[in-house]
């Protein structure tokens, strides 16, 4: 990580600290792969990469939801589909709404797991 930091092209941090997030997250470590993920997206926004940084958002979401934080994943995604729109990528807001309809399923799954578990 710190030759990464010591580069000066802003993009290629950002995809470095992507990979490393990749991996981290192949392998279960989500805090260190949303730190990572986390990194890369500022990285894209100082470069001015928008695409890159609604790819970075979106695999945070992914992260938070992998860790049981789906509240923060759905918060993400609700952002960044509103980002998407703002910016015309139609690509990403089909993204974020399949991500979203899944989210909330899983969600009311877990509720009504949790209440039976209450009976």
């Amino acid at each position: 990580e710190q030759e990464v930091e010591a580069l000066s092209d802003d993009y290629a941090a950002g995809l470095l600290y992507r990979q490393m997030a990749d991996i981290y997250r192949r392998y279960y470590d989500f805090t260190k792969a949303l730190e990572c993920y986390q990194r890369a997206t500022g990285y894209y926004e100082q470069a001015g990469k928008h695409q890159h940084k609604l790819w970075g958002l979106l695999s945070q979401s992914a992260v938070y939801d992998a860790m049981g934080e789906k509240h923060k994943s759905y918060n993400l995604l609700c952002n960044v589909k509103d980002e998407a729109k703002k910016i015309g990528n139609t690509q990403y807001v089909r993204y974020c709404l399949g991500d979203l309809i899944m989210l909330c399923i899983r969600m009311r799954i877990m509720a009504i797991n949790g209440s039976m578990l209450s009976l």
